[in-house]
């Protein structure tokens, strides 16, 4: 199921679009050019995703907030 609130333009070459499907704890790359999922970021079993807002993309660089505990927690997807 995806987080029906996010999609994100990440200037990723050939996966310039990103979903978050937070049942799965996954976030999927997908190219512009084919429309294909490009690449897939596994997130930790601990993390905490949710269906709605929560989420957001800069940098090379994936956020998560953290409802109960406050806090966002950044993930470098781009080396």
């Amino acid at each position: 199921k995806m987080n029906y609130t996010t999609d994100d333009y990440t200037g990723i070459e050939g996966g310039e679009f990103g979903l978050l499907n937070f049942e799965d704890k996954l976030f999927y790359l997908i190219s512009q050019k084919t429309g294909q999922v490009s690449a897939t970021v596994t997130f930790p079993k601990e993390v905490i995703l949710y269906d709605a807002f929560n989420f957001s993309f800069a940098n090379g660089q994936i956020f998560l907030f953290d409802m109960e505990n406050r806090i966002w927690t950044g993930f470098n997807i781009v080396k």
